[in-house]
């Protein structure tokens, strides 16, 4: 379960997950437009104690940025 905090920096969107790293890319792979980009920003606990890695996604353009706030949550 990811809880969604979102700033909006220039295309930016943080966000904390426990999913792999390697499911975001493949994901952004298949639904971005542009070049995009991953930055680990560090490691945060849930209300339950489990480890969730606190993650920022930047985007060349708005567009690829809302398909992924619209989107990749919903998954």
């Amino acid at each position: 379960m990811e809880e969604l905090v979102m700033d909006k920096v220039k295309y930016g969107v943080r966000f904390c997950t426990r999913r792999p790293a390697e499911q975001l890319e493949a994901w952004l792979r298949r639904n971005c437009l542009k070049s995009w980009d991953i930055k680990l920003s560090g490691m945060v606990e849930d209300r339950a104690g489990n480890l969730m890695k606190q993650l920022t996604v930047y985007f060349d353009i708005e567009r690829d940025r809302k398909v992924f706030e619209t989107c990749y949550f919903a998954h």
